[in-house]
């Protein structure tokens, strides 16, 4: 069955498909993820949750047609947005970059997105931009921060740790 040259086009081509920039960064989380995964040669839980969240992320952001869409898989990636910051937070010790992309991101979604100040046709520029910083910032922190370089931690118990002690207050 042959498809029609003018159908494809409109179809493939309609100015109504968003910009794939999301789903390209989407795709480098994902990358970024298994790099990490590969690196530590251990399944931690912030490992686990990053890979969740490059999942979640291409598949929210693999629907073109329109940019808001309201359902399990969008809740579940902004779940895993909000446990992947929340863990971040204990792992990198509150680092003052880790709370900038929580930061630069609840305010580019929270404010700019969701109250309508940014123009449709550049929201997705826009998130795209949080994902980009969000890889620099991680790739930063994960070779740069000595408590997670040091052989004599793993991982697990930085996490651990930093967790109890905030139990614990």
């Amino acid at each position: 069955m042959e498809l029609d040259k003018k159908v494809f086009d409109k179809k493939v081509f309609d100015k109504k498909v968003l910009d794939k920039s999301c789903m390209i960064t989407a795709c480098l989380i994902i990358g970024v993820a298994v790099f990490l995964q590969c690196r530590v040669q251990e399944s931690t839980l912030f490992n686990t949750l990053l890979l969740l969240l490059g999942v979640t992320s291409v598949i929210h952001h693999s629907r073109l047609k329109k940019w808001i869409i309201n359902d399990y898989t969008c809740w579940f990636d902004i779940l895993i947005v909000t446990l992947i910051a929340v863990v971040g937070l204990f792992r990198y010790n509150f680092h003052p970059l880790w709370i900038f992309i929580i930061l630069y991101g609840g305010i580019v979604i929270g404010i700019g997105i969701w109250r309508n100040l940014i123009p449709e046709k550049d929201i997705c520029i826009w998130h795209a931009s949080i994902h980009l910083v969000f890889i620099c910032i991680l790739l930063y922190l994960e070779f740069n921060n000595k408590n997670l370089n040091n052989k004599n931690l793993n991982n697990k118990n930085i996490i651990n740790n930093n967790l109890l002690q905030f139990i614990k207050k």
